[in-house]
């Protein structure tokens, strides 16, 4: 019965020794995607901020990303606003009311975003006049269509400050030792949890083939039956020298009384001690008695 309970428990082979709960699971893949996802963003973080230091442009998905450095196009663009620009359409086909970045001598290096307000075309000329967005800002810019960059289809403020802060040293901190930190730690976590599987698996496979608490304590008490029952060799050993000294004692004093010589029996002292008596009474010592008697 012990042993078919013991076969019961152990795990098939193929087939895991201990299932994770949907709840761990769960939480395993939330963490995966969770430092997949910051690892993501921080290089591109990283990446985009080296691109605005440098006065230059980045490319994401066929856009170059810039930031807006000036309030000039409050509140459409807020100042420090990520947008991503769309440099693939022919320059000439802008429209009044678009956003376009262009380079504009007078202003030096950097491009301006500004609102397309007039489009002027000459044969195969174009230029544009272009103007902020801010409230009292009269200033407007005349460029031709050569020196428009592209036209802008998407802006952000949320990711235009997170890739202004990922240009300084809290950036660094954040994106580049934070997730290097926690990368080390769920390396080192996978690594313990690894360890512990193993060493259940172990455990498990020694308690599988070991045999049940029951029959090892019958087999204990029938070898200590055994054991008890049974002398050692050494004992049996000891116990035949000591059966054969036996042996040649008794056989030592059986030949000793055959070959001993029988022995007369002793006078006794007192007769040896007493003067010997004459047999027969001299014939002197006869005749005098007698001539005494008459």
């Amino acid at each position: 019965m012990n042993n078919e309970t013991t076969m019961d428990k152990k795990p098939e082979e193929g087939e895991p020794a201990k299932k994770r709960s949907p709840g761990r699971v769960v939480l395993d893949v939330i963490i995966d995607v969770l430092i997949v996802l910051f690892i993501l963003f921080a290089a591109l973080n990283l990446y985009l901020g080296a691109e605005v230091r440098k006065n230059a442009s980045a490319s994401l998905f066929g856009k170059q990303v810039r930031l807006v450095l000036t309030g000039s196009m409050d509140p459409t663009i807020p100042k420090d606003s990520l947008i991503l620009v769309d440099t693939s359409g022919d320059k000439k086909d802008y429209e009044v009311d678009d956003v376009l970045t262009f380079n504009y001598p007078a202003y030096g290096e950097l491009p301006t975003t500004h609102r397309v307000i007039d489009k002027t075309v000459s044969g195969k000329d174009v230029t544009y006049t272009l103007k902020g967005d801010a409230p009292g800002l009269i200033a407007t810019q005349t460029v031709d269509s050569s020196e428009v960059i592209g036209k802008v289809v998407f802006h952000s403020l949320a990711l235009g400050e997170i890739v202004s802060f990922a240009k300084g040293v809290g950036g660094y901190i954040c994106f580049i030792l934070i997730p290097c930190l926690l990368l080390l730690a769920y390396s080192i976590y996978l690594i313990i949890k690894a360890v512990k599987e193993k060493k259940q698996k172990e455990k498990e496979a020694t308690a599988g083939n070991a045999p049940p608490l029951e029959e090892k304590k019958t087999e204990v008490e029938n070898t200590t039956t055994t054991a008890s029952s049974t002398p050692d060799a050494k004992d049996e050993e000891i116990a035949a020298l000591r059966r054969q000294l036996e042996e040649l004692k008794k056989e030592k004093q059986a030949s000793t009384s055959e070959t001993a010589p029988k022995s007369e029996p002793s006078t006794p002292k007192e007769s040896a001690s007493e003067p010997l008596k004459p047999v027969g009474n001299p014939p002197e010592e006869t005749s005098s008695k007698d001539d005494k008697q008459q």
